[in-house]
């Protein structure tokens, strides 16, 4: 098989590597093949954006779980938040149980801490977890600006 007509594309017999729009791609190359319609309800996004989060606050729709460590929490929280630090989630992890099949945000302070937690959480069977993108400094930029960025 030939690669794609973009010289640094990379494509390969998988589809192409570069290009999102298949139409950028010669129409005889293979592409990644589209994802069945049944396969979509087990895609599950493991980040949420800030003006989202928010509004599932607002309803009471999440429990919003702060993983960074006591120091931090003491300088600046999201209101409501819920103090389980990463070094000690796999021996607390049991305090999540009555939030098991609810929605649960984990943040930290820009997003990478959370995202792995995000990750631990869903495979312990935890099925509606996801880690809010950019953390705390985000939020602070986007939806309370009142508080202190460190």
């Amino acid at each position: 098989m030939e690669s794609c007509a973009d010289a640094g594309c990379g494509m390969g017999t998988h589809g192409c590597f570069r290009h999102q729009d298949p139409r950028e791609c010669e129409p005889d190359q293979p592409r990644w093949p589209a994802m069945p319609a049944e396969w979509e309800s087990f895609v599950h996004p493991l980040e949420v954006d800030c003006p989202t989060l928010k509004a599932r606050l607002d309803a009471g729709e999440t429990l919003l779980l702060d993983c960074r460590e006591p120091d931090e929490h003491d300088l600046v929280r999201i209101a409501g938040s819920r103090l389980i630090p990463m070094s000690e989630l796999a021996d607390r992890v049991g305090e999540l149980e009555p939030f098991r099949g609810q929605p649960i945000v984990v943040h930290c302070h820009h997003g990478g801490r959370s995202l792995r937690v995000a990750h631990w959480l869903a495979q312990q069977g935890f099925a509606d977890v996801t880690s809010l993108a950019g953390g705390i400094d985000q939020w602070a930029l986007e939806i309370d600006p009142s508080l202190p960025r460190y």
